[in-house]
């Protein structure tokens, strides 16, 4: 009977080693449990460490090089805008795109061209008061300009209002609220924006 197979439900026959290797596994569990502290593998944990850092590394590595990269572009392009932004000649070209404007006086000469100057074909005071001061002022443009360009006094005390002339001309009629201190027509100062 020796040759015949353990029946269903009996005890295999094991060697004492493995016996005693599975009775100390229970004895732990059950001292683990019996302390009720969870059972905790470094060595599992540390395999799983090692395994996530094989494809992390190369990703940190990339991603460095990639916001390095970034960064270097960045501190290239402000450099250059800066070095653009520091030169008087751009500022110029901005200013005149952005908002083209001039400064004449009364005697029809014009002081400073921020842009404003190429829109320009004449400006004329048309009338006077009696005491000489500018009443009129008549300005030919080159172009047609669908809002009325502005005109302002630098130093005068005035109101202008602006309606449209003959062809591109805008005509600028000057109300003095204030008598000026001087009657030089070079102190009349006048700035004309035009919105392109």
């Amino acid at each position: 009977m020796a040759n015949t197979p353990p029946e269903r439900g009996t005890e295999k026959e094991k060697p004492e080693s493995i016996k005693s290797d599975a009775g100390a596994r229970q004895d732990t569990s059950s001292a683990a449990t019996s302390n009720n502290l969870p059972r905790f593998d470094l060595h599992g944990l540390w395999l799983k460490i090692k395994k996530a850092t094989g494809w992390l590394a190369p990703l940190l590595v990339v991603a460095t090089v990639l916001l390095g990269i970034v960064g270097w572009f960045e501190s290239r392009i402000d450099k250059a805008v800066e070095r653009k932004l520091s030169d008087e000649a751009i500022l110029r070209k901005i200013a005149a795109h952005a908002r083209p404007s001039l400064t004449f006086d009364a005697t029809e000469s014009i002081i400073a061209d921020m842009g404003a100057a190429q829109f320009v074909k004449d400006i004329r005071v048309a009338k006077r008061k009696s005491d000489g001061w500018p009443e009129r002022v008549e300005i030919d443009f080159t172009r047609a300009f669908q809002t009325p360009p502005i005109v302002t006094s630098l130093y005068d005390s005035v109101q202008i209002g602006a309606r449209r002339g003959r062809l591109f001309a805008w005509t600028f009629d000057v109300h003095w609220s204030v008598a000026p201190p001087t009657t030089n027509d070079t102190d009349r100062l006048y700035r004309l924006e035009v919105v392109p």
